[in-house]
C-alpha cells in the first residue's frame, strides 16, 4: 500500500528528528501491538488518516506544537479504535456488552 509506506516514511524522519530517546523508544516499543503488515492491509488507511498527517505538517510548518499534538493524539485515537474493533473480531478481546 503506497500510502502506508509513504506514511511510515513520514513519521520515521519526523520521530528521528523532533523525537528525544524516551520517545522513541516508546513508539518502537508500541510498535509490536500492531505489526507493520496489519496497517498495510488495512483498506481505509488513506481515507481515515490522511487528514491527520496534513494537520500535523501544517502545524509543524506554523511552528504550532500543539496543533501536531492534536492531530497525532486524533490518529493515536482512530488507530486504537481500529486495533480493538480488529481485536475484537478476531475474537481475542470480547465484543460490546449486550
Amino acid at each position: 500500500n503506497a500510502f502506508q509506506e509513504a506514511a511510515y516514511a513520514y513519521r520515521r524522519i519526523i520521530v528521528e528528528e523532533y523525537a528525544g530517546p524516551q520517545l522513541q523508544a516508546a513508539i518502537v516499543a508500541a510498535r509490536v501491538f500492531a505489526p507493520r503488515g496489519f496497517w498495510g492491509s488495512y483498506p481505509r488507511g488513506n481515507e481515515e488518516f490522511a487528514h491527520s498527517y496534513e494537520a500535523e505538517t501544517a502545524a509543524i510548518r506554523g511552528q504550532d506544537p500543539e496543533a501536531a499534538r492534536a492531530a497525532n493524539m486524533e490518529r493515536a485515537d482512530l488507530r486504537a479504535k481500529v486495533v480493538i474493533a480488529e481485536l475484537t473480531r478476531r475474537g481475542v478481546l470480547d465484543g460490546p456488552a449486550s
